[in-house]
């Protein structure tokens, strides 16, 4: 399944698969987003599967996002467990 990006009222959903496939045009896409706004938020409830591509594309842009001094939030019923993750992916 491929990943479909829907902007509303400033935030943008995902749906579909954040993977492998997908991570490399999802990065890209939201690359040029980071460097054309003061902030970016993501829900990704919509998101049926995320693999460890998708998680360190998630943390690129917050490494982005860091380092261009810009706002970036993911949102997420499992936000909490994504976040450790990231913050994980960054230290190493």
């Amino acid at each position: 399944m491929t990943l479909s990006i829907y902007k509303y009222e400033e935030v943008f959903y995902l749906y579909g698969n954040l993977n492998k496939l997908t991570s490399k045009s999802f990065i890209i896409y939201f690359k040029h987003v980071l460097r054309n706004s003061e902030c970016m938020e993501i829900n990704i409830d919509g998101v049926n599967d995320i693999d460890i591509n998708g998680i360190k594309a998630l943390g690129i842009l917050n490494t982005i996002a860091l380092n261009t001094f810009k706002n970036f939030t993911v949102r997420s019923y499992l936000n909490n467990e994504l976040f450790n993750t990231i913050s994980y992916i960054n230290a190493a």
